[in-house]
């Protein structure tokens, strides 16, 4: 039980391939639209957070308690391209508590039945906090590329 919840909250390798998608998609469309809308950062996490919710709630007879912080997973990574890190912590707390109290039994509550969900809850913050780096990292370089070839 512990390792299958360990298992599904575990989607690095998935996020590092949407990190490099997402990183070409911004570098090819979207440099502009983030150098305009970048500033409302603390806004886009709280819309990004509250469009993760709604897709948790809509798969909730589905995934029942199994995977709680999925679909949060996306909202940081959302975050992160469109603003800054900053904004992406900020995504990562608001996720972190809004899929507890949300989908983790006992629900309605930040209280903690055992020993796993205090793990779940770490594993997401590590994960999605990587997550936010990597994608940070990748807009900066790939606004350092695009600087390079601007000024050759």
């Amino acid at each position: 039980m512990f390792f299958r919840r360990l298992l599904s909250n575990l989607v690095f390798v998935p996020c590092v391939f949407l990190i490099a998608l997402l990183a070409a998609i911004e570098r090819m469309f979207l440099g502009r639209f983030t150098q305009v809308f970048g500033r409302f950062g603390l806004v886009w996490a709280l819309a990004f957070t509250v469009l993760a919710s709604l897709l948790r709630w809509g798969t909730d007879r589905l995934l029942a308690d199994a995977s709680p912080f999925s679909f949060y997973y996306l909202s940081v990574v959302l975050t992160a391209l469109v603003a800054r890190i900053g904004s992406a912590i900020v995504a990562v707390i608001l996720g972190g508590a809004t899929a507890h109290f949300l989908w983790v039994e006992p629900r309605f509550t930040f209280q903690f039945l055992d020993n796993t969900q205090v793990a779940q809850l770490v594993i997401y913050v590590i994960v999605a906090t990587l997550c936010g780096f990597a994608v940070s990292l990748a807009r900066f370089y790939g606004a350092l590329d695009y600087l390079n070839k601007a000024s050759d």
